[in-house]
């Protein structure tokens, strides 16, 4: 087992859905989450900035900030999931290299919006 830098934040397990390339109706080619095949990973979470509603329809905004095992290959399409939200990556991941005990992946994640859309395909 290999040891993430938590840091004075609580260790999380989450899952991550690995990115997908699919074809659509018309041809084109389109990266998608595989929600058939999570990954579960040890990360740990920190709040950074939320911005909650008034009334309902209105935007609410939550980003969080994780620190995902170094053993994972974590990639930009990805989506994560703990305590119930999934979340998209905000930005690329980054690797931060450390001594063993440290290095670990940072990625700040956006909330997902509710939505009955469906996908792509």
């Amino acid at each position: 087992m290999v040891t993430v830098a938590v840091g004075r934040y609580r260790e999380k397990y989450g899952l991550v859905f690995p990115p997908r390339i699919v074809t659509d109706s018309r041809g084109n080619k389109a990266h998608t989450p595989d929600f058939d095949n999570p990954d579960r990973v040890r990360m740990s979470v920190q709040g950074l900035r939320s911005n909650r509603t008034e009334i309902a329809g209105q935007l609410t905004n939550e980003v969080v900030r994780a620190l995902i095992d170094p053993e994972y290959d974590l990639k930009p399409w990805s989506v994560v999931e703990f305590e119930g939200r999934q979340y998209d990556l905000s930005a690329p991941p980054m690797f931060r290299e450390g001594t063993r005990r440290t290095r670990h992946w940072v990625v700040e994640l956006r909330a997902r919006p509710p939505s009955r859309a469906g996908s792509v395909v």
